[in-house]
């Protein structure tokens, strides 16, 4: 209320003053006219109603789209974009401004077999049945402005590893992390059916 009586205050004590020159005011008049519609601008375009679907980014994030991964993992993603590097592939899916919550599919070429995959698996990880050839879940810790992580990956079909990590914002618990491995396991092998 202080700042708005301020500025009518303000207003009315410049209201009686003659016109505030420009300090290039007094400047011969001379100067080339601007260009026609400078200064005209169009109304900027809304936001779409709706995020441009995964797919469109190519890659794997032909595998996703935005409501069944909302449904595993409670949130509304808004921007996907695929990488293709040194042989792997891989998608990323996140909110609007912000880097975190964010979901990482994965997909890299292998030679290795379910019993080399199970034995190469970090020693924090828990065995997940009935996903690809052999697969193991894990809860990787907060850092660097991130919550938890929960990562599930896969031997899966054409001899492929496949890694969806799923990375919290950093005011969630690890608790929180664990108590949907479930969820993401099981998008995993809805994943896995479309591979």
């Amino acid at each position: 209320m202080a700042l708005a009586g301020a500025l009518l205050a303000g207003a009315a004590a410049l209201s009686g003053c003659a016109r505030l020159e420009h300090p290039t005011a007094n400047e011969p008049k001379t100067a080339t006219p601007a260009p026609v519609g400078a200064g005209e601008f169009e109304k900027a375009p809304s936001p779409s109603a709706s995020p441009t679907p995964p797919s469109k980014a190519g890659g794997t994030c032909t595998l996703l789209d935005y409501a069944s991964v909302q449904a595993a993992t409670g949130t509304e993603f808004q921007v996907a974009a695929a990488s293709d590097n040194s042989g792997a592939k891989a998608c990323a899916l996140q909110v609007l401004y912000s880097d975190y919550p964010s979901l990482v599919l994965s997909v890299i070429g292998t030679k290795a077999d379910a019993k080399a995959f199970g034995k190469a698996a970090p020693g924090d990880a828990s065995g997940v049945s009935n996903l690809g050839s052999a697969a193991y879940s894990r809860i990787l810790a907060a850092g660097d402005g991130a919550g938890p992580a929960v990562e599930i990956a896969w031997l899966g079909k054409h001899q492929q590893i496949v890694t969806l990590r799923y990375t919290y914002p950093k005011d969630v618990g690890a608790h929180t992390a664990r108590e949907n491995v479930g969820k993401l396991a099981d998008y995993a092998r809805k994943l896995e059916a479309k591979r």
